[in-house]
């Protein structure tokens, strides 16, 4: 480190940021705020399953990533389980006030969460919502 060789007396220590979390009980607790980047192979088997489970009901995924947070800090960057996200909504909505999702966007989704779920059971797609 720069700092350390040039004064050999600096001392410093790095820490999560620490916030009370209060939940709907009143219950507080201090907590790390910890969101860990995290990225699965576009390689990896869950993903290409999805890929080809989303392309059987006439959708096109891109594979991107996304500027705001998830809960894949959780299950991918810190459990290291491999997680994707699809939404139906707009990403310029995402976590704002104006969040919101058309009927026909939502049942879009709807059918690419059953075939992505049919997909990872080896199930055959019975039929569409749409």
């Amino acid at each position: 480190m720069k700092i350390g060789k040039d004064d050999p007396e600096f001392c410093a220590t790095v820490c999560p940021r620490m916030v009370t979390e209060i939940s709907y009980t009143g219950y507080q607790n201090e907590v790390q705020k910890c969101h860990p980047p995290w990225i699965t192979d576009e390689n990896h088997l869950f993903v290409r399953k999805t890929v080809e489970a989303l392309c059987t009901v006439g959708q096109t995924p891109k594979i991107k990533y996304w500027r705001f947070g998830t809960d894949g800090s959780m299950t991918a960057g810190m459990l290291g389980i491999p997680t994707i996200g699809y939404s139906g909504g707009e990403e310029c909505y995402a976590h704002t006030p104006q969040e919101k999702i058309s009927i026909d966007k939502m049942i879009k989704a709807l059918e690419g969460y059953y075939s992505i779920v049919a997909a990872m059971l080896d199930l055959k797609l019975r039929r569409t919502f749409t």
